[in-house]
């Protein structure tokens, strides 16, 4: 059933419908260009020397992942023992290929750095100092004078952060617990995993690092939940300036010993002057929100019906999706939005004395915070009339 997603099966459709009109003499010479092809084994005497030639072979042709280069200069150096190279391998499996996608795993080697730099002396680098940043342009060469340094020693902690690492970005909560039994810790965390805040979490693996507590880590990951709504409304900080924000914050909590309140007045003096005011803040919750960020006006509904609805059992329903991948909870625009009529009732409730004065009031007001709501029931509810919505709404 899947065959038309395949790529063979693509590959079989694209040739058949290039060669259904060639000529005997094209054939003729297609066939005898595939009969030309040479396939070539090779067998390396050790699985230490296979990673080598897999990455030598590839850099003549598709360039590997940045992860997957790690993984072979990393299990290169471990060991030349094909049984102890079994045993790491199946431990990346457990503890690497387990953060996710590709995009995922290479976050985490980079917030494994900012998290961990600062414990290696700067004798430890190529050019006798740490580079700030770990980035495509670089971290293979970072990687590189780690496993140099200590290949067994990187790999252990690898091990170990990879798993917080995993708790953070992926935080599950439990099936067939009450939602009031769950940690405060893992509620935040919760939120945080769906707004976007990608950068902080080398900051969290920092302070997961430390042993920081649990109730010390929940205030953190609460502000940083309100950090970056603001951020995402507003966007400020900028997405680029929000790597070098975190890192600065983990170099100055480097050698402390830090509270919640440390990091979180350290995370706004380094965002001092980047980061919205309350005057800008106030100015763009007035302001049409939808139409100039729609992820964040999810964001702040979400966050608003978590926080004031006392009978809310379950924390993640908000963010659930269907067999299509699809989320269930849409944004539901209270007064109809876009090119639809309004029909008599609205115009009535608008208090406009003529249909083009009704229309101008709509589109005043339509993509406002206050006219916006979450439903699972979007197309039901359409231009409705508002007493009709309500009901539905309650129901």
């Amino acid at each position: 059933k899947n065959l038309g997603s395949r790529q063979i099966s693509r590959c079989y459709e694209h040739f058949k419908s290039t060669i259904k009109d060639w000529d005997m003499d094209n054939l003729i010479n297609i066939t005898e260009n595939i009969f030309t092809i040479i396939t070539v084994a090779i067998y390396p005497d050790s699985k230490s020397n296979a990673y080598l030639i897999f990455e030598t072979l590839n850099n003549r042709g598709q360039p590997l992942s940045v992860v997957d280069i790690i993984k072979n200069k990393l299990f290169s150096k471990l060991d030349n023992n094909d049984e102890t190279l079994d045993k790491i391998d199946e431990d990346w499996r457990q503890h690497i290929e387990s953060l996710g996608s590709n995009k995922d795993k290479e976050n985490f080697f980079r917030h494994f750095y900012f998290a961990n730099k600062c414990s290696y002396p700067e004798t430890v680098f190529r050019n006798g100092r740490r580079p700030k940043k770990a980035q495509k342009s670089n971290i293979v060469e970072i990687y590189e004078d780690l496993i140099r340094f200590d290949a067994e020693g990187l790999w252990n902690k690898l091990k170990l952060q990879a798993n917080i690492y995993s708790s953070l970005i992926d935080p599950v909560f439990p099936d067939g617990v009450n939602p009031d039994r769950i940690n405060v810790e893992l509620k935040e965390l919760i939120r945080l995993s769906h707004v976007s805040a990608i950068p902080s979490y080398s900051l969290l693996l920092d302070l997961k690092n430390r042993n920081m507590s649990a109730n010390e880590v929940a205030d953190v990951v609460k502000f940083l939940n309100i950090y970056f709504i603001r951020r995402h409304v507003c966007d400020k900080p900028k997405v680029k300036e929000l790597d070098d924000i975190f890192i600065d914050v983990i170099e100055k909590c480097h050698g402390v010993d830090v509270n919640a309140k440390f990091v979180i007045d350290t995370i706004l003096d380094c965002s001092k002057g980047k980061l919205a005011e309350d005057e800008e803040f106030t100015r763009v919750l007035r302001d049409d929100i939808y139409s100039i960020n729609r992820e964040a006006s999810k964001l702040l509904l979400v966050q608003l019906e978590e926080r004031e609805n006392s009978n809310l059992r379950e924390i993640k329903s908000f963010w659930d999706k269907n067999n299509k991948n699809k989320p269930y909870w849409t944004i539901e625009h209270i007064l109809p939005k876009g090119v639809n009529e309004l029909d008599r009732c609205w115009i009535e409730l608008l208090d406009a004395k003529s249909y083009d004065k009704a229309v101008e009031k709509r589109d005043l007001l339509t993509h406002k915070i206050g006219n916006l709501t979450l439903t699972a029931y979007n197309s039901k509810l359409g231009k409705k009339c508002f007493e009709v919505k309500k009901d539905k709404l309650n129901k």
